[in-house]
């Protein structure tokens, strides 16, 4: 492993989004934070991924990078986050994003010392603007996270197995608390399930969560509630319409703490690939992940309190269609999943 570099002061990590992404580099940052205890971490990161981060007691100053669909405000904003970068003069610049936005971030620091990852990882010749690169190995398929620790292991940060996650404040605690005492009557088991995903080839059919649901609410031992982020109000009601039982809906949740605090309180949280699943494993909260468009081996949660759903090919294809995708998610059925929870309930 390599030494910590010396007279390191000021570090900036760079992941702007997604949510998934951002929260896989925290472990990493956590190594990071316990090799240079006395450096000032800080974090650029999207509007969209930030509540994850923001109060995390091991960095300095969440930067936000501000998104508009006005491209002279988008480029007003791309300025100023340069400008406060340049004017923050950090000595190691860690660039886990492997883009050419993210990389022109960490070139405009100026930091003596600005990695990332070599291609393919780094992609969008990113790389161009570092000063070290650090290449991944090619004969094993790794998760974003192992990735991750690769990365901070060139400047001695070791790998960890236990972190703090997500800090989430007491009064978000309280107000999800009181939600629950007015949504639920009874002490039954509270399964958290999370229907939509961002992308069609992730996405498990709205007849087999409706089917589920069912077969949850019918068992008797269970609460179920479906949660949902912007814009994706209309999927739920789609399963819902389709469903013989009456089930409870979340309101929107106003920040990703107050999802974070539900899952936290659920028995079983169940989803497809997307970030409220990866928040789940950060914070270690028992989860069934359904895969089809995506390499679970690189993307699923992996531990004793995980189970992964997957009917695809393996290994994994480099490229899959559409319509292979959505076939292998129908192969994984609501019965399977409902045994599947029953499983992690009586472990």
């Amino acid at each position: 492993m390599p030494n910590p570099i010396q007279n390191i002061r000021k570090i900036l990590f760079i992941r702007l989004s997604a949510i998934g992404d951002v929260i896989r580099v925290i472990p990493a940052m956590e190594s990071v934070r316990i090799t240079y205890p006395d450096a000032q971490i800080d974090w650029v990161v999207e509007q969209k991924a930030s509540d994850v981060i923001t109060g995390h007691p091991a960095i300095n100053q969440c930067i936000i990078f501000q998104r508009s669909k006005d491209i002279r405000t988008s480029i007003k904003y791309f300025v100023e986050i340069c400008k406060l970068i340049r004017k923050n003069h950090y000595d190691l610049v860690l660039d886990f994003h492997g883009i050419l936005k993210s990389g022109f971030l960490s070139f405009i620091s100026k930091a003596p010392y600005r990695i990332s990852f070599a291609p393919p990882r780094a992609q969008e010749l990113s790389y161009i603007f570092s000063t070290h690169r650090i290449s991944l190995p090619k004969d094993q398929i790794l998760t974003r996270v192992d990735e991750n620790f690769i990365l901070v292991d060139a400047i001695g940060a070791e790998k960890i197995d236990d972190w703090m996650g997500m800090i989430i404040p007491p009064e978000i605690e309280e107000e999800v608390q009181k939600l629950l005492q007015t949504l639920f009557e009874t002490n039954k088991k509270l399964i958290l399930i999370h229907p939509p995903v961002e992308r069609p080839e992730k996405q498990w059919p709205h007849e087999n969560f409706a089917k589920l649901a069912d077969l949850l609410i019918s068992d008797g031992r269970f609460e179920v509630l479906f949660t949902w982020g912007p814009g994706q109000l209309d999927t739920i009601k789609q399963i819902t319409k389709q469903m013989q039982y009456p089930v409870l809906v979340s309101p929107q949740l106003p920040t990703l703490k107050h999802l974070a605090s539900l899952i936290s309180n659920a028995s079983i949280f169940i989803s497809g690939d997307t970030g409220p699943m990866h928040l789940a494993w950060l914070l270690q909260q028992p989860a069934i992940c359904i895969f089809g468009g995506t390499n679970p081996e690189q993307h699923a949660p992996k531990g004793p309190h995980y189970r992964v759903l997957y009917k695809g090919p393996i290994p994994f294809p480099t490229k899959i269609p559409l319509h292979q995708a959505q076939e292998h998610l129908r192969k994984i059925t609501p019965d399977e999943v409902y045994k599947t929870v029953i499983e992690l309930i009586t472990k």
